[in-house]
C-alpha cells in the first residue's frame, strides 16, 4: 500500500513567505538551586492570512519542524545575546532545507508528492512509542525529543514530513479532551511489560532490549495501524 502524504495545494501556487513572521524565538528562566538557566523555545505565531490559516489547521506538524529540524544547540553560545539568537533563529527559518520541508506540508507541485509505503508509516509511527528505565523501573511513554527516530536508516530517503504526520496524529488523539486512554497506549504497556517478564542473566542490556522489543510490537501493532491511516486519510487533504 502506498500512501501520497503531500497536502492539497491550491490550483494557485502560493508566493514564498518569510517565515520569521509565522515562528518566533522566546527565552523562558527555567530556575535551579543557586542559578538561573535561559532557554531558547521556537513557538508558531497565530497570523490570519494565506498561510497562517493553513498553520492554524493543523499546527502540530509544524510545531514538529520548529522542534526537531532547527539545531537549538546551536542557540546556546549566543544566548546571552538575545538579538544575535533571533538572528540565528531566522538564518534557519529562513534557509532552503528548512523551508522546503515547512513549505512541503501544505503544497507540491504536481507529480511531486512525497509517498510512502505502509511499512515505512509503521517504521515511523512505532519509534515514537518509547521504553524508559529509572533505577529498578520501567516506564512508557510517548515521546518526540527522545525516541528511536534516530535509529532509523535514511540511506535514500527522507522521513521528515511522515514523521510530522505521524507526530500530529498521535498527540491529537492524546489530547483529546474527556476521551479515554487509547487501546494502543494499554497495547504498549503490554508489549513492555512481556519483554520484562523475559528479561533473564543472557540479557546484556535490559533497557535496550525491552526499548527494541516496544519498538518491534508497536511496528506490528494493529491499533496504532487503523489510528495513523485513518488519520492521515482525514487530515493530509485538509
Amino acid at each position: 500500500m502506498v500512501i501520497c502524504a503531500s497536502c492539497k495545494r491550491s490550483k494557485e501556487k502560493e508566493a514564498r513567505f518569510i517565515l520569521d513572521n509565522f515562528a518566533t524565538l522566546e527565552f523562558i528562566i527555567f530556575e535551579q538551586p543557586g542559578k538561573s538557566l535561559l532557554l531558547p523555545d521556537i513557538k508558531l505565531v497565530n497570523i490570519q492570512d494565506t498561510l497562517g490559516t493553513v498553520i492554524g489547521k493543523n499546527p502540530r506538524r509544524y510545531e514538529y519542524l520548529l522542534k526537531n529540524r532547527i539545531n537549538v544547540d546551536s542557540f546556546l553560545k549566543v544566548l546571552t545575546d538575545t538579538t544575535k539568537a533571533k538572528a540565528v533563529n531566522s538564518s534557519f527559518l529562513n534557509n532552503n532545507e528548512f523551508q522546503g520541508y515547512f513549505y512541503s506540508t501544505f503544497y507540491d507541485d504536481e507529480g511531486n508528492q512525497g509517498s510512502f509505503r505502509e511499512e515505512e508509516l509503521m517504521k515511523i509511527g512505532s519509534k515514537f512509542f518509547l521504553a524508559e528505565k529509572m533505577g529498578h523501573q520501567f516506564r512508557t511513554r510517548i515521546c518526540v525529543g527522545i525516541n528511536g527516530l534516530d535509529e532509523v536508516e535514511y540511506p535514500y530517503k527522507d522521513y521528515t514530513l511522515l514523521e510530522a504526520l505521524v507526530y500530529e496524529a498521535l498527540f491529537e488523539r492524546l489530547t483529546q479532551e474527556n476521551a479515554e486512554e487509547p487501546t494502543l497506549l494499554q497495547n504498549l504497556d503490554a508489549y513492555s511489560s512481556k519483554a520484562i517478564s523475559s528479561l533473564d542473566e543472557t540479557v546484556m542490556d535490559s533497557l535496550d532490549f525491552v526499548r527494541a522489543s516496544a519498538f518491534d510490537a508497536m511496528e506490528n501493532d494493529d491499533d496504532l495501524k487503523t489510528h495513523l491511516l485513518g488519520y492521515i486519510a482525514l487530515k493530509v487533504v485538509d
